[in-house]
């Protein structure tokens, strides 16, 4: 052992919230007793690393250095979790102890959990950690080679390991092979998904789903129970582009932080779609605030939310939600500190039209009074039924409609139908470009001169202007007709709005007496 003491650093990042905080892990080894202590505001996983840390360096040859070790990880201030500082406390530590020669003139970035044999495995949120660091130089960015996926979607080189006795190999003769891996490419997998073909007898809703997807409308679907409502709201998900490159980081982003994903397939383009039943409570559908953990809102980001028996939930609840309709995100709080979330989803609810769900058939079975089917629609609030742009009536299927269901069809429709709201969404991608919000869609855009961006004249936006004062429109639901009718002339290849746009966008909207 040493007669004085010898420090060392190295560096790693863990996960605070949706964000990932570069920190700096110091080595010391000084005379005394055999101890090993670490430092830094750090959790159980960390502090019980000493075990693992311990049995990894001596399977992979290599010895515990006599004296005491102390690891400090800062800053101080930032309370650290996981089990990531695994791999580069074991390279300290052979560095302080010269197993490693040539360490210290090298500045090196590490992460991974070590097992006791010295392999080196991954750990959630590995995308968000390296994204920490993506504007720092380092020698070598050392990860395991599990975490090939979350190198390609944070654009980070890397050079991955399997196990210690690599790790040290590779620092020892300097032979760092820092690259960025290709992520398997997006290919069809229609199975995954219910193609359109499969909605019997319900026209106004079949449009009503495709224009939902064509503008990212937020949609109310309204009918008797066995009508089709989750089965059109499924076939919403089929109709939307796969994930680009920047959605898809985001969402792989926040699934591998909760350890829900390690890699990238071709399902992995396919947008979520989340199901939410009626007993989801806030922390399940907002977001839980005492331990940061994202809500189910958070987990739809670039998806649909489906909401079914909408009339069933928590009225507060949905008010809670229609902030986040609007505002795209949410920030959770707690004790002066705050996380926020992105939440850019396609909301789709689903509801009976009354208690006894037999208001809308022909001939109405309903067994509902008046009063009784009042108070069940009024359950969906004046300021929420403002964020929905698209509400649909549908109906039980005929005899027709029954026969069709159960007879051979078009499997391809949503292929087909998804090419034309690809270029529903060329079209407005390329409108939105140069405006505040690059990457908007219709249904998710605002702005100050908003007939003026939507190409909508006079005579288009007094016809509008005259349905919101007959019909009691506030000026949110004003501006979300004039966004509608802008999808309807995408999807019908018109540059401008015309009257009859906004004829059919009047059709949508809601009416409490359905």
């Amino acid at each position: 052992m040493s007669s004085r003491t010898i420090t060392g650093k190295v560096y790693s990042s863990f996960i605070n919230g949706v964000e990932g905080e570069l920190v700096t892990i110091e080595i010391s080894n000084s005379p005394g007793l055999p101890s090993f202590d670490i430092i830094g505001m750090c959790d159980t996983s960390i502090r019980e690393s000493r075990g693992r840390i311990q049995s990894a360096i001596k399977q992979s040859g290599f010895s515990i250095p006599k004296g005491h070790i102390t690891v400090s990880i800062s800053p101080a201030f930032l309370r650290k979790t996981g089990s990531g500082f695994d791999l580069p406390i074991a390279i300290g530590i052979l560095m302080v102890s010269n197993q490693i020669p040539g360490l210290g003139s090298l500045k090196i970035y590490a992460n991974g959990e070590l097992s006791l044999n010295g392999d080196v495995h991954s750990t959630p949120g590995s995308v968000l950690r390296l994204q920490a660091i993506k504007n720092t130089k380092f020698n070598a960015c050392i990860i395991p080679s599990e975490e090939k996926d979350s190198s390609a979607c944070s654009m980070v080189p890397c050079s991955f390991v399997s196990d210690l006795r690599e790790v040290c190999g590779m620092i020892t003769t300097s032979s760092f092979k820092n690259y960025i891996p290709e992520i398997q490419k997006y290919v069809d997998v229609e199975d995954v998904v219910l193609d359109f073909s499969v909605l019997k007898g319900q026209e106004k809703a079949s449009r009503t789903i495709l224009l939902a997807a064509s503008g990212w409308h937020n949609t109310l679907l309204i009918g008797s129970s066995g009508s089709g409502k989750t089965t059109a709201a499924e076939i919403i998900r089929g109709l939307l582009p796969p994930l680009n490159q920047r959605e898809l980081s985001e969402v792989f982003a926040l699934n591998n932080a909760l350890g829900n994903q390690q890699r990238v397939t071709s399902e992995s383009y396919i947008r979520p779609f989340r199901c939410i039943n009626p007993s989801v409570n806030s922390s399940g559908l907002i977001g839980n605030s005492n331990s940061f953990k994202p809500g189910e809102i958070s987990l739809s980001n670039h998806g649909v939310l489906f909401m079914d028996e909408l009339c069933e939930c928590n009225s507060k609840l949905l008010d809670q939600l229609r902030i986040s309709m609007e505002d795209r995100e949410i920030s959770l709080k707690k004790n002066g500190k705050s996380i926020t979330y992105p939440c850019n989803f396609l909301f789709v609810g689903a509801t009976n039209p009354c208690r006894c769900g037999m208001y809308l058939e022909k001939p109405s079975k309903c067994t509902c009074s008046q009063s009784v089917r009042s108070n069940y629609m009024n359950k969906l609030s004046g300021p929420f039924i403002d964020r929905i742009d698209l509400v649909t009536e549908m109906y039980s299927v005929d005899a027709v409609g029954l026969k069709e269901a159960v007879s051979s069809s078009n499997k391809n429709m949503s292929r087909e139908l998804r090419k034309r709201v690809t270029e529903c969404w060329r079209i407005q991608r390329e409108r939105y470009l140069h405006t505040d919000n690059p990457y908007a869609l219709n249904g998710s855009f605002d702005s100050d001169n908003l007939a003026d961006v939507l190409r909508a004249d006079s005579k288009v936006v007094e016809k509008a202007a005259q349905a919101a004062s007959v019909g009691g429109y506030s000026v949110r639901s004003f501006k979300r007709l004039l966004k509608v009718g802008r999808t309807i002339a995408d999807l019908e290849g018109r540059e401008d709005l015309v009257q009859s746009d906004i004829t059919e966008a009047m059709s949508y909207r809601f009416r409490r007496n359905v």
